[in-house]
């Protein structure tokens, strides 16, 4: 939220509109300020990312949250196998100007027409968190629908959402309920002697509350001037990404999913398989040592990249497969 503060402020100052990808390939003032200089840059606004392109295994797409970046896997990505190359898929219209997409069916036959870029034929190997993995969902099932073989799913704090669409009072008290999750998670966190969790989740949420009061502040410039109000487009897409969440009605799956869950459940939400039990026909329940909201966190998101290893390569055919030779054609290169 703070990077998108910070692209909001260079788009308003230099007409320099970034996506928050960037991020992943430089993280410094200088980088960025080189990134702007350069005449032949022009920022990617694909939906797809290449995130970690290096390895000659199967490659694998995470799929984005809510919020429509991709930069809640860069934790996760650090710890992920060397040889394996990672790929995101950012929302589209993050850019302001393309078309926001507004039902899951759409957004995943959009980024399988993006993935099928990199990958044209399977296995494939998709995974999300909590909007994410309902996407990756809907990705494997339209691929296998079309003949595809898609080899894992795996959803992060995936529910699925039509079971229980949360009402404005439940959402004001899961909001409560996740100040205690975190705090929990802290000590969690402390068992180690470390203050990684701490020092990621008190910025997180200080920045948090910075951003919300500069974006209300920059909506009620825009009622009375446009001279001071900046484009939020990188947050805002959220509320379009959670109504389409909240109206995706899933199928039956009969491939291979992977649910990743913390120990604790949210009010109303107290499925052991968060819904999916009647629908998947394959599902691998692995309980992360956490509570929820913390799995990409560290220390615990060590845990997950350990499991989430051993599930890729229990999957036979990424032995078989060469994928080293993966490349973003000429004109979509990120940089």
């Amino acid at each position: 939220m703070l990077a998108a503060h910070i692209f909001a402020e260079i788009n308003k100052y230099l007409g320099k509109n970034l996506p928050l990808a960037a991020l992943f390939h430089t993280a410094t003032i200088s980088g960025i300020a080189d990134m702007i200089r350069g005449k032949q840059w022009k920022p990617l606004w694909s939906s797809i990312v290449p995130l970690k392109v290096t390895g000659n295994k199967t490659p694998v797409f995470l799929i984005h949250g809510a919020e429509g970046n991709i930069l809640l896997y860069k934790n996760l990505i650090k710890y992920l196998e060397v040889d394996r190359p990672v790929y995101g898929l950012q929302s589209q219209g993050l850019d302001g100007k393309s078309p926001l997409l507004n039902d899951v069916k759409e957004m995943a036959q959009k980024y399988i027409m993006d993935i099928k870029g990199i990958q044209p034929d399977g296995p494939y190997l998709l995974g999300g968190y909590c909007l994410g993995g309902v996407i990756a969902y809907e990705i494997a099932q339209q691929l296998t629908g079309s003949g595809d073989v898609v080899d894992m799913v795996a959803m992060i704090e995936t529910y699925n959402i039509k079971n229980t669409p949360p009402s404005f009072g439940l959402r004001t008290f899961h909001r409560i309920q996740n100040l205690f999750f975190q705090l929990m998670n802290l000590r969690l966190s402390l068992k180690d002697s470390r203050l990684q969790y701490f020092n990621e989740k008190f910025n997180v949420e200080l920045n948090r509350i910075r951003v919300k009061l500069k974006i209300l502040n920059s909506r009620l410039s825009s009622i009375f001037s446009q001279k001071h109000s900046k484009d939020y487009q990188h947050l805002l897409i959220n509320e379009i990404n959670d109504r389409a969440q909240n109206s995706y009605t899933p199928k039956a799956y009969t491939g291979k999913v992977i649910l990743f869950k913390p120990i604790r459940y949210f009010t109303c939400y107290n499925d052991y398989c968060y819904g999916w039990e009647n629908l998947i026909e394959d599902m691998n329940i692995i309980e992360m040592p956490c509570y929820p909201r913390g799995s990409l966190n560290k220390p615990f998101v060590k845990y997950l990249a350990e499991k989430f290893n051993e599930a890729l390569d229990s999957n036979y055919n990424n032995k078989n497969a060469d994928f080293s030779k993966i490349t973003m054609p000429v004109s979509d290169n990120l940089y």
